[in-house]
């Protein structure tokens, strides 16, 4: 298994990544880590899946099957083994879950109830509640944000350039800033320690952990109602709705791939009224926070 996440790595983002370390050391590892790969078989295998569906982790658990069947045929391919026990135990679990991202209705009292509420109850420190601001203000997604480094801000262009290896499509992104978020980075900055731009508590040599910022949404109540992608689509929504703005310039700020010929041209050319629509999205959000 760590052959195969070495070997891997490189193909996945680092949120992906991290939690498939996380998943093999809490699921995986102490029930078939320690056994030769020649030993395991299916009902070993079921007997690891069914602790996982007992916790209420349906798909969890089918993705868990999906990972380890990945595995074997990686070993089989190396020559390590000749069989592969996770082959055919889909139909042994339960059905997959369909359930999108949870999230509030675009109703901007709903969500000014909740911008409040993560703020005035969130029990975030000052590092972490500047990571979900520089989330809200931008739109942008949770491992973007935590993993961010100062080599990556120009604050002469408000501009932000997040690399290939972080965003979803794998290509790099420039996300414009507006003085909402300039002034959480200039915070930051006062602050600098090393390149990240939100430290570990701890580790000088490591970013923030990212699920962090999840515990806002949970320590307020809204486990189930809102999420942290749930930003994205009230961002999505609330700029649809206004009229203001190009379908083409909020899906190039919420990094969505934009098919047909209009995807061929460079996005830069939406960059202009993407920069004016932040601003006008961070003006609603310090509006609705009572900052402005």
């Amino acid at each position: 298994m760590n052959e195969f996440l070495k070997v891997k790595r490189s193909l996945w983002g680092p949120e992906t990544y991290t939690d498939l370390v996380s998943q093999y050391n809490n699921d995986v590892y102490p029930v078939i880590g320690r056994m030769d790969i020649n030993e395991i078989t299916p009902p070993i295998l079921i007997a690891l899946l069914r602790k996982i569906e007992g916790r209420g982790n349906i798909n969890t658990a089918r993705r868990t099957r999906a990972r380890i069947d990945q595995v074997y045929r990686y070993a089989i391919a190396c020559g390590y083994t000749a069989y592969n026990p996770a082959c055919g135990l889909v139909d042994a679990l339960q059905p997959h879950k369909v359930k999108g991202h949870a999230f509030l209705n675009a109703d901007t009292t709903a969500f000014k109830k909740f911008l409040r509420a993560v703020r005035d109850g969130g029990k975030l420190n000052e590092i972490h509640y500047d990571a979900w601001l520089l989330i809200v203000y931008t739109a942008k997604r949770r491992s973007e944000v935590a993993f961010a480094e100062w080599s990556e801000i120009d604050f002469a262009k408000s501009l932000w350039q997040i690399p290939a290896e972080r965003t979803k499509t794998g290509k790099p992104h420039a996300c414009p800033l507006s003085p909402s978020a300039i002034r959480v980075l200039q915070r930051r900055n006062e602050q600098r320690r090393n390149q990240y731009i939100f430290p570990h508590a701890s580790r000088e040599d490591r970013p923030m952990n990212r699920w962090m910022i999840w515990q806002s949404i949970r320590r307020t109540g809204y486990t189930g109602k809102m999420t942290l992608h749930g930003v994205r689509k009230i961002f999505s929504t609330h700029a649809h709705e206004s009229g203001l703005w190009s379908v083409d310039a909020i899906e190039t700020q919420l990094s969505h791939e934009i098919s047909g010929v209009r995807g061929i041209y460079n996005k830069s050319i939406y960059l202009g009224e993407r920069q004016r629509l932040v601003d006008w999205w961070g003006s609603e959000i310090d509006s609705w926070l009572g900052t402005k």
